[in-house]
């Protein structure tokens, strides 16, 4: 028998309710369960109501997406992600996210992201990018301005109150 024990590493765990939800967008809901700015990896869980519109944004990075409930579909692509759908952006990927309109329940869903999000205007300039150091400290100070308590996400465990 392999002898295991001296190659176990310790694991994270966060129940679904310990780090807070804000609501960054009115129609939708976010928490980041694990944020590394060493790897640039952060993690967002995402409940949507029925026909929230995001913003036009572009991946400098890989992004992974699962949803859990409810549909939804990149307006400048036909594929509906749907409870069950896991999708694959790549790198430099622009697209706008919108919740369908006919939807009777909340869109949840998950997404790792990798590098970086930029939010465009429609004359295609940059307002923002939400990168693992920009979703850690948006993510802290949102919780502060709701008054929720202060988020512990996976990978940024020196969040203070």
């Amino acid at each position: 028998m392999n002898n295991v024990a001296g190659h176990l590493q310790s694991l994270m765990h966060r129940d679904a309710d310990e780090n807070p939800w804000v609501e960054f967008d009115k129609g939708i809901k976010t928490q980041f369960p694990h944020i590394d700015e060493n790897s640039g990896i952060f993690t967002m869980h995402s409940k949507a109501e029925p026909g929230y519109l995001g913003r036009l944004h572009r991946h400098v990075g890989d992004v992974f997406a699962v949803t859990v409930s409810g549909a939804w579909k990149y307006l400048e692509h036909p594929e509906i992600n749907k409870a069950g759908s896991y999708l694959y952006e790549p790198d430099q990927s622009f697209h706008t996210f919108k919740c369908l309109d006919d939807n009777t329940e909340i869109t949840e869903f998950w997404a790792i992201v990798q590098g970086a999000l930029e939010y465009i205007d429609d004359e295609g300039n940059l307002l923002s990018t939400l990168d693992a150091a920009a979703a850690r400290k948006l993510y802290q100070d949102a919780c502060v301005e709701q008054g929720l308590p202060a988020p512990m996400p996976i990978g940024a465990m020196d969040y203070v109150g």
